[in-house]
């Protein structure tokens, strides 16, 4: 996953902006996406609580715990999808600093 947050000045205080969102199986748009590609959704059968991950419709690969990758083939035949979703922020004179991590 990577992550971008703005550091910006408002009233002489710093201020924290999201700039992108993790884009995780659990999310509505994403696992509809993903459940219309035969794979499922859902956190490690042996574990009570944790991530969902993506997994095929008839086994325990490849669990992924994002739902958007660049180059997993078996992903990729079960929804998960290399596209990032944009957001454009127009550059202000308070804004100070990104965090990209």
């Amino acid at each position: 996953d990577s992550r971008c947050v703005l550091g910006f000045l408002q009233d002489d205080e710093y201020k924290f902006k999201e700039l992108s969102i993790d884009q995780k199986p659990h999310l509505p748009e994403e696992k509809s996406r993903i459940l219309a590609h035969s794979g499922r959704v859902g956190p490690v059968s042996t574990w009570l609580e944790g991530p969902h991950r993506v997994w095929l419709a008839t086994g325990d690969v490849p669990g992924l715990s994002m739902s958007r990758s660049i180059g997993d083939s078996i992903g990729h035949s079960i929804g998960v999808i290399p596209h990032p979703e944009i957001i454009t922020h127009h550059i202000k004179e308070n804004d100070k600093f990104l965090i990209i991590a």
